[in-house]
């Protein structure tokens, strides 16, 4: 093999396993959906916080990983998931969920990511993300961690 085409195939493989070890994906399932859970993990050994994001209606968590690179490279972990009937998650349609349903699924994926309960952490959302995040922030009752 030329050293030229050895080097680029070193290089290309580098870059896969850079990006392989930088984000990874977990399927996941709750009593009547099947989803999936990004997280993105900080570029340091001991993240300053964990940012849980909530995208919006119509959306999907892989549109926003620009702004998940832009976390982590701050010092963040950042973890975000397919609401019901977006991006890959099979099941109800998200118009059939209440918020007491959607707080639950929010908490499911905070137990499945967790790594340190005593890490802070930081929710974030846009659109109905956010009305989500809002709501959850105003009802402390559905917070796993302080």
């Amino acid at each position: 093999m030329p050293q030229a085409i050895q080097t680029m195939t070193s290089y290309l493989i580098a870059i896969l396993l850079a990006f392989a070890i930088m984000a990874y994906e977990k399927h996941a399932k709750a009593a009547d959906l099947e989803y999936r859970i990004g997280v993105y993990p900080a570029s340091q050994a001991a993240p300053i916080a964990d940012i849980i994001y909530v995208h919006g209606y119509a959306d999907r968590y892989d549109n926003h990983i620009p702004l998940f690179n832009s976390w982590n490279a701050l010092g963040f972990r950042v973890i975000s998931f397919d609401l019901p009937s977006h991006g890959m998650a099979r099941g109800k349609l998200l118009d059939h969920y209440g918020f007491a349903e959607l707080a639950r699924l929010f908490n499911e994926v905070e137990l499945k990511t967790l790594e340190d309960k005593n890490r802070p952490l930081i929710l974030a959302g846009w659109s109905t993300g956010g009305l989500l995040v809002t709501r959850i922030l105003q009802a402390p009752m559905f917070f796993i961690r302080p």
